[in-house]
């Protein structure tokens, strides 16, 4: 039998806490025990202060230097089982500190000079180049969506709509937004958090939202919308719109993202670039990663915005206690 963990630990490693899959917790706690088992023999009178204290910076680091020889999806699964543990203690981060910097700098630095093993895409191969999909990715999203069956047409006209612009995000909210990159992680939480910046919605309807939500222009039953003024000028492949529920399961509102200028603040290039790069046809348009970055079919949890939130809010320089979906969504 693997030796329990301390409860603070045990807690925040379920399913009901968070929206990993028991597979993944059960990395994590793994990685908990390696780490608890070299603080016995390495640094006992730090383990003598915990759960009461978790370890400082400076002892993680040499934690880090100890294991460096491991795999480096071992160390990156360590470093995710470590930040999510202090995060949800509401604990520094560790890896904030500049000595556990400076080592994982260097461990990343020595593992790039290795030569690559064979891994799993983390990207879906398209016949679109991931810049294209990036960039351009409402152009290629209509004829993605139409692989999807099932999907009801709707006529949206008479739902309340909400038009999703960057013009709505502060200059705090868009310090979060990170660049978007070759990362299937990086491109869901961009998309997650435009969404939530620029939406009124709660975190409940955001993760509640399926691909069978979302429709293409030529989708939406004969709106009479497409040929009006407001229609004039727009891009060919014109809005998306995504439904949204209420807790009854009726339609409530209408999201229009419509293409903006700006790249790394345009809602739409940013859940297309998500839809597209993960090349999802049903089910959850949000949903939890394996430490390795391969999709999983687990819809991300509410409580998980606040978490992501905090994330990019702490890898932006803003203080993460002061960042939450509220702070995100009011920040206007």
């Amino acid at each position: 039998m693997p030796r329990p963990l301390p409860d603070p630990i045990s807690e925040v490693l379920t399913e009901e806490r968070n929206d990993y899959t028991e597979t993944t917790l059960r990395v994590y706690r793994a990685a908990w025990r390696d780490v608890l088992g070299w603080l016995s023999s390495a640094r006992p009178g730090v383990l003598e202060q915990f759960p009461d204290s978790l370890p400082p910076g400076e002892v993680v680091s040499e934690y880090l230097r100890d294991r460096s020889d491991m795999a480096w999806s071992t160390l990156a699964s360590r470093r995710q089982a470590l930040r999510l543990v202090y995060d949800e203690l509401a604990a520094r981060d560790p890896f904030g500190h500049p000595e556990a910097k400076r080592v994982w700098d260097n461990i990343l630095e020595k593992k790039r000079e290795q030569p690559s093993e064979p891994t799993k895409h983390r990207l879906a191969q398209r016949e679109q180049g991931l810049a294209s999909i990036i960039e351009e990715g409402p152009k290629f999203l209509r004829a993605h969506l139409q692989k999807i069956s099932g999907k009801q047409k709707r006529d949206l006209r008479y739902l309340a709509k909400q038009i999703l612009s960057p013009e709505r995000l502060t200059s705090k909210q868009r310090e979060l937004i990170p660049e978007a990159t070759y990362d299937l992680q990086v491109l869901r939480n961009r998309a997650l958090l435009l969404l939530v910046g620029t939406a009124d919605l709660t975190r409940s309807e955001v993760t509640g939202i399926d691909l069978e939500d979302v429709y293409p222009p030529e989708e939406e039953g004969g709106s009479e919308e497409e040929g009006g003024p407001e229609a004039e000028g727009l891009e060919e492949e014109g809005p998306t719109r995504i439904i949204v529920y209420d807790r009854l399961g009726t339609p409530s509102c209408a999201l229009v993202l419509e293409t903006a200028s700006d790249l790394r603040y345009c809602p739409h290039r940013a859940l297309a670039a998500w839809i597209l790069a993960a090349d999802l046809t049903a089910g959850p348009l949000f949903r939890s990663l394996t430490p390795q970055g391969e999709i999983t079919e687990k819809r991300l949890r509410p409580q998980t915005i606040n978490h992501i939130i905090k994330r990019h809010a702490r890898e932006a320089g803003l203080d993460p206690d002061q960042w939450s979906m509220t702070r995100l969504r009011e920040e206007k």
